[in-house]
């Protein structure tokens, strides 16, 4: 069964429908039967709408600190990144957050970004943990940066936890390749 949370689409689907028969029995009737199941389909129709910005579903949440983690690398600010990144974030050139975040601010230094365009994103979520891969095309600023201009594929694999407070948080990124040749972390200046 589909959720409603994760799909409120179909709420509005069944709002429209629902306005639809009691838009006919006003016509086709008497004003008096179509009313009360025109006003329910207005309800759900806007109850559809108020789920959709009330409630956010893993993904929408996950998605958000994607689009953090690519504000901050175009602002060159990793501090933006701190409050979704956990504090037992490991990965294989990082043992905890701070490092992380200090490789982050002293590559943010020499490269600055113009521009990132997500290319696909996967997202497979089990319970209270999340695997994500994410393509994307990175396009240095070429006035500010050492690399130049240009443009590159960069392919990271991430791994989020649900916490206790139930925020999801940044367990582990991975750089997996840079136009599709194998990269990881220690390559990274």
């Amino acid at each position: 069964m589909l959720n409603p949370l994760e799909h409120p689409w179909l709420l509005m689907i069944t709002g429209i429908v629902v306005m639809a028969v009691g838009g006919w029995m006003r016509q086709n009737t008497t004003s008096e039967k179509g009313l009360p199941i025109l006003l329910a389909g207005i309800a759900v129709a806007v109850g559809a709408f108020g789920i959709d910005y009330v409630f956010k579903t893993d993904n929408e949440q996950i998605r958000h600190i994607i689009d953090i983690g690519s504000k901050a690398a175009v602002q060159a600010d990793a501090s933006l990144l701190k409050p979704y990144v956990s504090s037992q974030y490991r990965d294989s050139a990082h043992p905890n957050k701070a490092a992380l975040l200090r490789r982050l601010e002293s590559t943010f230094a020499l490269i600055a970004l113009a521009q990132i365009h997500f290319r696909s994103l996967v997202v497979n979520v089990r319970g209270r943990q999340a695997e994500c891969l994410l393509d994307m095309a990175i396009f240095p600023d070429p006035k500010q940066s050492v690399t130049g201009g240009g443009m590159y594929f960069v392919r990271v694999a991430m791994q989020l936890k649900k916490e206790s407070v139930g925020q999801w948080m940044l367990a582990n990124a991975e750089v997996k390749s840079v136009n599709d040749t194998p990269f990881e972390w220690g390559q990274v200046p």
